[in-house]
Parts: C-alpha cells; structure tokens; sequence
C-alpha cells in the first residue's frame, strides 16, 4: 500500500537536516589544533621519559607562536648522552617524529635539548 505521505515511505528519502549557520568550523579546527599542541609535548616527553635513567627529572615546556612550536627538553645532565645518541641520531630520530605529528597539525615544530 501506497503511504499518503512521502516523508513515511521507505522509498523517498528524507533530504539532510541543513547545517546551522552557527556552525563554526574553522574555530572548532582552532580548538583541535590547540587540544593536539599539547600532544606534542607530551609525544616529546614520553620518548624522553622511555630513554632515561631518571625519569622524574625530565621536563618539556613549550612556546607556540603562530604556526611554530619550539618545545624545550631538559634530562639530567647523565642522562643527556642518551637523549641525544650516537652522532645525534636519538635526537634527530625525536626530532623526525615531533616534525611529522607537527605537520599533521598543520605546525613546524623545533625541539631544544637544553644542557
């Protein structure tokens, strides 16, 4: 049987509620990308955390400005062969990782191995 109506038959479906003119989406972006900036220094924190003997001594601040980010990492100072490796390659396989979740975001992030 027919339905009276086309809002009821299974057949016709129902266009899609319009978005409300309220909806700010570059905001919401906003909100996101800062939430994310602070994942960045707790990605760089993690790894340092993982890598040193003194775990509590590790310390990631951050300064953000515009589209940069420069986070600073101090480690003991015995543990700072560790943070930064052989040739630097520890350092810069961070540094690698902290530059792609940067991009991600849409940021260029630095980090500062402070001695």
């Amino acid at each position: 049987m027919y339905a009276a109506n086309h809002d009821d038959h299974p057949d016709f479906p129902r266009p899609a509620a319009p978005q409300p003119s309220f909806v700010n989406k570059s905001a919401r972006r906003v909100q996101i990308v800062k939430k994310n900036a602070r994942g960045l220094q707790t990605l760089v924190a993690v790894l340092a955390r993982a890598l040193v003997d003194a775990p509590e001594a590790v310390s990631v601040s951050e300064v953000e400005g515009g589209r940069s980010i420069i986070i600073s990492l101090a480690v003991a100072k015995e543990d700072l062969g560790k943070i930064i490796g052989r040739s630097g390659r520890t350092a810069q396989a961070i540094r690698t990782l902290l530059t792609a979740a940067a991009a991600k975001e849409g940021k260029h992030a630095v980090l500062e191995i402070i001695e």
